[in-house]
């Protein structure tokens, strides 16, 4: 193995509750390619499971966090999402779509959808800058490389949920 290959794994969580009684119940099971060499964070307690690994999105390493609120009967994934403003963009390009549109504006769900569609498999590109709006707004800009080209794409969102 080359020692660039080498350090990139599948690592997998998986979560099962202990009902009194009966057969233990799993609750969760998923995982994402990350690197083995760098540290991974985890953090259990009665309501809450987090993950912090190192991932590689588009042409950068970045920190990944998945974080899930523990109810009785159901887990659902919390923020934070992403450590960063643009690692949350990036995030919200790799759930599927009934994931990500929980974290998208009610009123730009269906303009979101769309062009969570046009865009969540293009892999060539990066992330130049992020900006705090004084709305309270961040601004994320998009460089997309295409057959020798470059197309911007700008979003908005708030940390924790995007905005048309």
């Amino acid at each position: 193995m080359s020692w660039c290959t080498s350090g990139w794994h599948t690592i997998a969580w998986k979560l099962f509750r202990l009902p009194d009684g009966r057969l233990p119940e799993q609750i969760l099971d998923e995982g994402r390619s990350a690197h083995i060499g760098e540290p991974m964070n985890s953090r259990l307690t009665p309501t809450l499971f987090q993950v912090e690994v190192t991932t590689f999105a588009l042409a950068y390493f970045r920190r990944s966090v998945f974080s899930y609120q523990i109810g009785p009967t159901s887990m659902e994934r919390t923020a934070p999402v992403a450590l960063i403003p643009a690692d949350f963009v990036h995030e919200w390009l790799e759930m599927p779509w009934h994931e990500a549109s929980r974290w998208s504006k009610e009123g730009g769900r269906k303009f979101l959808s769309e062009w969570w569609e046009q865009f969540k498999n293009r892999s060539v590109g990066e992330f130049r800058n992020h900006y705090r709006c004084d709305d309270g707004l961040w601004q994320i800009d998009f460089e997309e490389y295409e057959n020798g080209s470059s197309e911007e794409f700008v979003g908005r969102f708030r940390l924790g949920q995007l905005a048309k």
